[in-house]
């Protein structure tokens, strides 16, 4: 925080003022910035509002409106890790819209914020997160690193384009991190979409399954900055997002959770590195050769979730990412 409080005049970050003591509940309280255009996913639901919000001079870099806010992101990312932190919770509610023309774009929610070379944090009962932003090492019990905000990111570059939060058609339980993990699911790209192709694949890079393989915030910048600058008619994708969402009449599924909670995974965790190993060739990630129902029904919170039966299959490999 102190590191943030250091850094604030960037502008990427928001500031933080200090900490207060709220007597009755016997919390403390985070004094932070208020962004007056709320969090990221509220606008990105307003598609008429977002579309027409001025982010700033089209001389800057001649960014689409998306391509400015991934970039924005990437550069308090920068700040963050050139500091020596790792942010830890990075998600849609979490990039706050200010009105300010230069520099709306700030990422907020320090609360979790650790240095990068910390190990210990990682409790072993569990993490505070929301599963579908978690890098799938971190479910392993591997410590955040910069490459886990890295992920965090791209999953944010899908909910842009996409304009839904990812895995909102399934329950949020420890089937879904064990599909992440062995199976490499990753947020569909519908082919209807016209994602500039550049733009899929760096997000594909950043949530690559091995982290050694995601880009730094620093090189996010560089590719956006030499990227190919071709049009991008937001307005127009944005009209048949909204269409294919009429068509498809599919509202979130009821176990979905998109605040940060408590995820307790220890015996996942366990699983998974007790099992026989094979080399997936693609993923420095421990991956099972087998799953058993039995070693997976956690307790998230106050909900008891058993999983269904899932297959014993051997996991040779990872599907490859571009």
């Amino acid at each position: 925080m102190e590191s943030n409080r250091k850094n604030c005049d960037t502008s990427f970050l928001t500031r933080f003022y200090g900490i207060s003591y709220d007597s009755i509940t016997q919390n403390f309280i985070m004094v932070t910035e208020y962004a007056d255009k709320g969090d990221l996913k509220k606008n990105i639901m307003e598609p008429v509002e977002f579309t027409n919000y001025n982010f700033r001079d089209n001389d800057y870099y001649k960014f689409s409106t998306n391509k400015r806010i991934i970039f924005d992101i990437a550069q308090g990312l920068k700040i963050i890790h050139s500091s020596g932190l790792v942010h830890c919770d990075l998600h849609i509610g979490n990039i706050l819209l200010r009105n300010q023309h230069q520099m709306p774009i700030c990422i907020s929610d320090f609360g979790l914020s650790q240095p990068a070379n910390i190990s210990s944090s990682i409790k072993s009962s569990g993490i505070y997160g929301v599963i579908p932003y978690v890098a799938p090492e971190i479910f392993l019990g591997k410590p955040y690193t910069q490459a886990s905000d890295i992920y965090s990111l791209g999953i944010i570059i899908w909910v842009l384009y996409s304009l839904e939060e990812p895995y909102n058609n399934r329950c949020h339980d420890a089937n879904l991190i064990l599909e992440i993990i062995v199976r490499g699911l990753r947020p569909e790209i519908p082919p209807q979409l016209s994602i500039p192709n550049y733009i899929k694949e760096l997000m594909e890079k950043c949530w690559d399954s091995d982290p050694t393989n995601r880009p730094t915030a620093e090189q996010i910048i560089t590719m956006l900055k030499e990227g190919p600058n071709q049009p991008f008619l937001e307005n127009s994708h944005r009209k048949k997002v909204c269409l294919l969402k009429i068509m498809n009449l599919i509202g979130n599924h009821p176990g979905t959770c998109y605040t940060s909670r408590f995820l307790s995974f220890q015996s996942v965790k366990e699983h998974l590195s007790r099992s026989t190993l094979e080399d997936s060739g693609k993923s420095n990630l421990s991956l099972p050769t087998s799953i058993n129902n039995d070693d997976f029904i956690r307790d998230f919170g106050d909900e008891i979730i058993a999983l269904p039966t899932l297959p014993n299959t051997s996991v040779t490999s990872l599907p490859q990412n571009s």
